[in-house]
């Protein structure tokens, strides 16, 4: 975060800061998605050198729990829906990007198969993501938020006493 780069390169900048708020409703959980200070040309609207120090929020991603299916709605700034992401149980691998007003198929989220080894003893994970052409930064950036909720509800071990993180051992 702000150091230099490999070999006398830029200091790196981040671009994107997601934050999961700890809520007390049972069965949903949420990832909040912001640009951070400096990583955006120009604030979208207001005071330019406070903005400058800011965080813009650009909007969160909701998981709500549902009996047969798992469900997201990624929401901008303004609580409007942008996207439902969609993925059944019987294809635990692929969640389908829709239009919330008319259900049409825009885009996926596909976890792909990294090999035996890879995915028994790591806790590595690859992820492709079609997204539809001509989407905002801010879009963009709230459905690579969704690819990060879903991976850590459905593939990462979170169990801190598995043997898959490195340096630790069960104990």
């Amino acid at each position: 975060r702000g150091g230099p780069g490999p070999r006398g390169a830029a200091p790196s900048v981040p671009v994107l800061r997601l934050e999961r708020p700890w809520t007390f409703r049972p069965l949903t959980d949420s990832v909040e998605v912001y640009s951070p200070a400096g990583a955006r040309p120009a604030p979208p609207r207001g005071d330019a050198a406070a903005a400058a120090c800011e965080d813009w929020f650009l909007g969160r991603v909701v998981w709500r729990w549902a009996l047969f299916s798992r469900r997201f709605d990624v929401r901008d700034d303004g609580d409007n829906t942008l996207f439902h992401v969609r993925g059944g149980i019987f294809s635990p691998w692929t969640f389908n990007i829709q239009d919330p007003r008319t259900g049409e198929v825009i885009g996926a989220v596909r976890k792909q198969w990294s090999g035996f080894v890879k995915e028994m003893f790591t806790d590595a994970d690859n992820f492709g993501i079609e997204m539809p052409r001509g989407l905002r930064s801010s879009e963009k950036a709230l459905l690579l938020g969704a690819v990060f909720l879903i991976d850590f509800l459905y593939f990462e071990d979170n169990d801190p006493n598995s043997q898959r993180h490195r340096g630790q051992h069960a104990g």
